[in-house]
């Protein structure tokens, strides 16, 4: 009887245990600490495509203001862009919680290099 209650238990502790592929940045998207390569970052590839993603579903022409679909939207609103995509300030934006960590990241490097249309 002991014998079939410990194999249980081992049972139980290995299944428990079982690998997984979830990556650290995919669980917990606001303290993914890896490297992000920020030195490529550009507007038309990396920022526009971000915020199409993230961001233009409500901030659209005829949606919620500012309107962040033409690159000259986004540079004009850049400090609120950062104030609430980056630091969640008031509040997170995207509504509800803040981009990974590593968009975050891409859109600070972008904004710190002044913002171009490249």
């Amino acid at each position: 009887m002991k014998k079939i209650l410990y194999l249980s238990i081992a049972a139980l502790i290995l299944s428990l245990s079982a690998c997984y592929y979830d990556t650290e940045e995919e669980l917990y998207p606001n303290s993914f600490s890896g490297n992000t390569d920020t030195s490529n970052v550009t507007y038309s590839g990396t920022i526009a495509p971000m915020l199409a993603t993230n961001c233009n579903n409500c901030h659209k022409a005829g949606g919620n203001s500012p309107n962040l679909t033409a690159y000259a939207n986004v540079f004009a609103n850049k400090a609120v862009v950062k104030s609430r995509a980056i630091d969640g300030n008031p509040s997170p934006m995207p509504t509800g919680s803040l981009m990974s960590l590593a968009n975050r990241n891409k859109l600070a490097a972008w904004i710190a290099a002044g913002a171009p249309n490249n």
